[in-house]
């Protein structure tokens, strides 16, 4: 199990989760965060960035096949998750409770070039946005 969830944590350069079996993963940063190459197993992932801060990625986050859900949310930043490597098996969840119109990107893996859609071929799960107020 990760959990780093610390509301004053501050983190510099990539970070990188590295778990394995059903555990969960979880990180809180009081500023941007950016994700290095992450392997989180079949568990739970949660990320979130506080205040109008950024989630980005150096690396691709992956996650075994049936692995849960994955989180990512900040206070009202944009999330880019654009690696084509992404292997996200669980849902996944981007939310900010931002401003209309906020910038969301998230790329699942080469065969997903379309945002916050199911995929064609309907294997893998839905992919939500969420927006407070």
């Amino acid at each position: 199990m990760i959990t780093l969830t610390t509301a004053t944590n501050d983190f510099t350069g990539a970070v990188s989760l590295n778990n394995s079996g059903r555990t969960t993963s979880r990180v809180t940063d009081a500023n941007a965060i950016v994700l290095g190459t992450s392997s989180v197993g079949t568990g739970t992932l949660t990320v979130t960035a506080t205040g109008a801060n950024t989630i980005t990625q150096t690396g691709a986050i992956t996650q075994v096949a049936a692995a849960g859900a994955a989180s990512f949310t900040t206070g009202a930043g944009p999330i880019t998750l654009t690696n084509a490597a992404n292997n996200f098996t669980g849902a996944v969840s981007l939310t900010t409770p931002g401003e209309p119109g906020s910038d969301h990107r998230y790329e699942r893996d080469p065969a997903w070039h379309d945002q916050h859609r199911q995929q064609p071929d309907g294997e893998r799960g839905r992919i939500t946005q969420t927006r407070a107020g």
